[in-house]
């Protein structure tokens, strides 16, 4: 039984504040930019391949933590995962900042 999907984007900037989904729940991270992104967690949890523009890369949290992530292909895009028992509304985008 899986989890609500979460819309999301491999776009982020530093500082970008924490998202709180619960276990089981599914991101999608979708480059809505104009330059090839990606998305890996620390750690290695997951990686994406390269993300052209409008391309998208899903995972699903099946282990309640704290998970950091960020684009390997620009420094300062960084993110926060929280995954626990407290479910985020279905549409709330992952990051609030454009990056470029």
């Amino acid at each position: 039984n899986s989890g609500p999907r979460r819309k999301g984007s491999p776009r982020v900037a530093a500082g970008a504040p924490g998202r709180v989904i619960a276990v089981g729940d599914s991101i999608d991270f979708t480059n809505d930019g104009t330059e090839d992104h990606d998305v890996t967690a620390d750690g290695n949890l997951f990686f994406s391949p390269t993300l052209a523009p409008g391309a998208t890369f899903s995972f699903t949290f099946t282990a309640p933590g704290t998970v950091t992530y960020f684009c390997s292909l620009h420094d300062n895009q960084t993110g926060v995962i929280i995954v626990g028992d407290v479910a985020a509304e279905a549409d709330e985008p992952v990051v609030v900042a454009e990056g470029g």
